[in-house]
């Protein structure tokens, strides 16, 4: 349902969502990036409602990593039982020659069908491929949608963090605030100093009539449409979009 603020801004053409995520945001994880080159960066979590503009904002860095040089890989996990992944096929889709572990019992589908020494060569294949594919340059490894991760893709996240960190690779994920599993949950609350979170809210009110200013050059709307798009968008920036 369209307000008479929403009416008032009808155009042809839709702008695009906006960016939510401030200077503060940008340069922590520009640091981050600065610091793969010098040694192990933290794991960097971007944290935030559905819509607010988490995957634009790693997207922005994956961009700058490129632009200096690096390889940037990129993969997602998914909440929805039927489209969800097995267990390490987000990691096995970024590697170029698809070689994938298996044990005798064939796909894995939980930690209990494997022993810890299989799991760890598996880790270990994996990891290995993935860095041969860096070829020595900087590698930027971005993961949407984390708080879905399977605790079997979470050890091995936190085995490549741990191998090539150090090697000069980052690890940007994005996750969302009220959606974690048991899983991603209990991973979180043990990552300790070794985990950057950089969480994005919605828009405020001097945000959202900034924008709608910016997107639609030359007008003006008053406070009461502003908080009339506050209301009904929620401060989400892709929500706002669509009024």
């Amino acid at each position: 349902h369209r307000g008479d603020a929403g009416r008032q801004l009808g155009v042809g053409a839709q702008p695009q969502a906006p960016a939510v995520a401030g200077a503060r945001q940008v340069a922590a994880l520009e640091a981050t990036l600065a610091e793969t080159r010098r040694g192990r960066p933290p794991l960097a979590v971007i944290t935030g409602d559905a819509g607010v503009g988490k995957s634009r904002l790693a997207e922005r860095i994956a961009t700058a990593a490129r632009r200096q040089g690096a390889l940037v890989l990129s993969g997602r996990f998914y909440d929805y039982v039927g489209s969800r992944p097995p267990p390490l096929e987000t990691f096995l889709a970024m590697i170029d020659d698809r070689t994938r572990p298996v044990t005798d019992r064939g796909t894995w589908t939980s930690l209990d069908q494997v022993g810890a020494g299989q799991r760890w060569s598996a880790f270990a294949a994996i990891t290995d491929q993935l860095a041969g594919q860096a070829a020595g340059r900087p590698m930027v490894i971005v993961l949407d949608d984390l708080h879905c991760a399977t605790r079997l893709d979470l050890e091995l996240l936190d085995h490549v963090h741990r191998t090539l960190g150090p090697r000069g690779t980052m690890v940007l994920a994005t996750a969302r605030s009220g959606d974690a599993g048991v899983d991603f949950a209990s991973w979180r609350a043990g990552r300790g100093v070794d985990l950057l979170e950089v969480p994005l809210a919605g828009f405020g009110e001097a945000e959202v009539r900034a924008w709608i200013e910016g997107a639609f050059h030359g007008l003006r709307i008053t406070p009461i449409e502003t908080r009339q798009l506050l209301r009904a968008s929620g401060g989400n920036p892709f929500a706002l979009v669509e009024i």
